[in-house]
């Protein structure tokens, strides 16, 4: 996991040279005390599976909407992007790259493909 940090050490500054004409002054012991060697890459989702990302901050569905359909969560927001086609959904058409912001609420909304080549994200936190 990264974390915001106001430190920068340079491991390697590409030859480039400081105000002064001089190289930049690399930071090799602290980048090597700094770097977690034990973390690891994780696994690539594929393109056409329908989570793309489930983590402990937020959770992320692919949807293909072929019909009007309901969506949104009693008591849950949902943030809701056009990827392609277009989309109608509580008088907000959206187009590939809009978002919507589907409050909490006690009922769902009716999202409405308008073109047949409509596709969505579907963001929210976690299920638990």
């Amino acid at each position: 996991m990264q974390q915001n940090s106001d430190t920068t050490y340079r491991v390697f500054d590409w030859n480039r040279k400081g105000l002064d004409g001089k190289p930049r002054e690399l930071h090799l012991k602290e980048s090597m005390e700094s770097i977690d060697f034990d973390d690891f890459e994780p696994p690539l989702t594929p393109a056409s599976a329908a989570l793309v990302a489930d983590c402990p901050y937020f959770h992320v569905e692919k949807h293909v909407p072929e019909a009007p359909q309901l969506i949104g969560e009693p008591d849950d927001f949902s943030i809701i992007t056009c990827l392609t086609g277009s989309l109608e959904c509580e008088g907000v058409l959206l187009n590939p790259g809009g978002f919507m912001l589907l409050p909490a609420s006690s009922q769902p909304f009716i999202l409405k493909p308008t073109t047949p080549d409509s596709t969505i994200l579907v963001s929210r936190l976690p299920i638990h």
